[in-house]
């Protein structure tokens, strides 16, 4: 899996930790070793709990698009993005609404 690490100051994780939902059970949290460009690295990693269907909200899909394209990143991790279940609501709005095959395709490589 590729992804990007940022460098938190500590004073920050409580503001994050409230974003993400840490506090309504939305997400958790965990230290886990990831492999960097220049050497393995401890990271905080937010996992939702809820393995449940569901869809994104409206723009999130999208800023999560925007944020993986402006870093070098693997094609086939951008098409895993897009194929991501949006709600209808999302769909609607962008016109990207994915097929259900290529959706199902997402659901199992990173359910």
């Amino acid at each position: 899996m590729h992804g990007v690490l940022w460098d938190l100051a500590l004073s920050d994780i409580a503001a994050l930790d409230r974003y993400e939902g840490l506090p309504q059970g939305l997400y958790a949290k965990l230290t886990q070793a990831v492999v960097a460009q220049r050497a393995p690295k401890q990271a905080i990693v937010s996992f939702g709990v809820n393995a449940g269907p569901g869809a994104a909200r409206p723009t999130y899909i999208a800023e999560v698009l925007a944020a993986a394209r402006s870093w070098p990143l693997p094609a086939e991790g951008i098409g895993a993005l897009e194929g991501m279940p949006r709600s209808a609501l999302t769909a609607q709005a962008t016109g990207n609404e994915p097929s259900p095959r290529r959706r199902n395709q997402a659901q199992s490589r990173y359910s």
